[in-house]
């Protein structure tokens, strides 16, 4: 699904690249792990967003 584009690793990331100009943002684990901002990013809450609407998605098929 064109919607879900950005979701890698069978929905356990997200390419944060298509979301995001930040210079940590290559995947969603990535920018946990090396940013400073990453509890205050609006960019992760949309990555996150992505995620539970791929899973939901996901367990209607």
């Amino acid at each position: 699904m064109k919607e879900f584009e950005y979701v890698i690793d069978d929905g356990k990331d997200i390419d944060m690249t298509k979301i995001c100009g930040c210079p940590y943002a290559r995947t969603l684990d990535e920018c946990e792990k090396d940013c400073k901002k990453y509890f205050d990013c609006h960019n992760v809450a949309i990555a996150n967003d992505i995620l539970v609407e791929y899973e939901k998605c996901k367990g209607e098929k």
